[in-house]
């Protein structure tokens, strides 16, 4: 599996071609490595990046229609219930427009797809959950997390396990989809011998859960170049030289065992 956003600011920018030229090479990669591809869409642009902007619904369709051979798996917007990520913030009035225009979007176009909502931030944060599910189940197929749990790892299994009581309200034998999950090296005394324990560790507790899967690691490789925020920059499976960690060489182990 491969995990790729696709940016409306970019695809209905001013660069619209160069980047739909980007991102058809890139599918054709995918196709041609024998990959299956989960697709994020995602955010608006000026000033509030993070507000629904008013062609959402015309951005979708185009994606859709000109992906659709190559996607397996749309994922609506990122991480809504986070402040970070969606404007009003943590706001579900926001996000359920946003969830509801890109799934009729999908089903219209691509009906053999998965739909999946923007991945939830905090797992513990049961009111978004419990709002995703009462008003939005109908318009997505499977649930979608993202977990970051170094610090705290022995609270993964416990808030899982209280996650799980609180979808079987609404939807019995839910799959949750984990499409973010890792760890940085960027944080103070973290090492990639602790990366590569944890992120072997944390994998192996996660599919002991018969409903989750699947995961897909965060990141294939560091972004310096993109950030310089030290924490965000170092989440990859190799330097930003590509040249492999320790949690590499586990990964690519993984198909063996």
């Amino acid at each position: 599996w491969v995990r790729e956003h696709i940016s409306y600011e970019e695809v209905m920018g001013e660069d619209s071609a160069a980047w739909l030229k980007r991102y058809d090479q890139t599918m054709l990669q995918y196709r041609d490595n024998g990959q299956r591809v989960v697709v994020m869409l995602a955010y608006g642009t000026g000033h509030d990046e993070f507000k629904e902007p008013d062609s959402w619904k015309q951005f979708v369709r185009l994606m859709v229609k000109r992906y659709r051979n190559y996607v397996d798996v749309w994922e609506i917007w990122n991480e809504p219930d986070s402040d970070t990520y969606l404007s009003p913030h943590s706001n579900w009035r926001s996000y359920r427009h946003i969830l509801k225009t890109g799934s009729e979007m999908v089903r219209q176009y691509d009906p053999d797809a998965i739909v999946l909502n923007g991945a939830v931030a905090d797992i513990t944060n049961t009111d978004f959950i419990t709002q995703l599910y009462k008003h939005g189940k109908r318009y997505f197929d499977d649930l979608n997390v993202h977990l970051y749990y170094f610090l705290q790892s022995d609270a993964l299994s416990p808030d899982i396990e209280q996650l799980q009581k609180v979808v079987a309200r609404y939807r019995e034998d839910e799959q949750i989809w984990v499409t973010e999950f890792g760890c940085s090296t960027g944080s103070a005394g973290v090492t990639n011998k602790e990366v590569k324990r944890y992120t072997k560790q944390v994998t192996k507790e996660l599919l002991a859960f018969n409903n989750v899967g699947p995961i897909l690691l965060y990141t294939i490789r560091d972004r310096t170049y993109l950030t310089d925020d030290p924490y965000e920059a170092y989440f990859g499976l190799m330097d930003e030289e590509l040249v492999p960690k320790l949690v590499w060489r586990w990964y690519k182990l993984l198909p063996n065992n």
